[in-house]
């Protein structure tokens, strides 16, 4: 799955510990908020 908007994907990827988790926290924000159905 690509992501069109690079916003806080770079720093998600930069942290130590929980990157996947935050990994995978971030495409569900960024789908909740570029998705308008959703909302």
């Amino acid at each position: 799955m690509e992501i069109d908007s690079d916003i806080n994907f770079n720093d998600l990827w930069c942290l130590p510990g929980a990157g996947l988790d935050l990994f995978a926290a971030g495409e569900a924000g960024a789908v909740y908020h570029y998705t308008p159905e959703i909302k």
